[in-house]
């Protein structure tokens, strides 16, 4: 159904959602410089990205995926406070490393 100025539930419901990733991908990125406040790999700190360990598009792609990873890993992420985006599944890196 439309909504004021246009847009459909879904679009609401879908602009909702990107905004929540967008927060928790930025929460994520200011975590991970916190911490790291350099690439891990190089030591350089200019031009870094925050990247995630286990990837959070292949994460949340499919439970299936899960299934291959080893019993320990799955659970450990699901107890993490912030899950998939929390900063221990995190490494800064120079942006061509990452």
């Amino acid at each position: 159904s439309k909504r004021k100025g246009g847009d459909t539930e879904a679009d609401s419901g879908r602009a909702s959602s990107d905004a929540e990733g967008n927060t928790r991908c930025q929460n994520f990125t200011i975590a991970v410089h916190q911490r790291d406040n350099h690439c891990v790999i190089s030591k350089s700190s200019t031009v870094l990205e925050a990247s995630h360990i286990l990837a959070h598009s292949w994460w949340n792609k499919t439970t299936n995926r899960r299934a291959v990873l080893p019993g320990t890993v799955v659970t450990t992420v699901q107890m993490l406070p912030d899950k998939i985006d929390d900063v221990r599944n995190g490494l800064l890196l120079r942006s061509d490393l990452a």
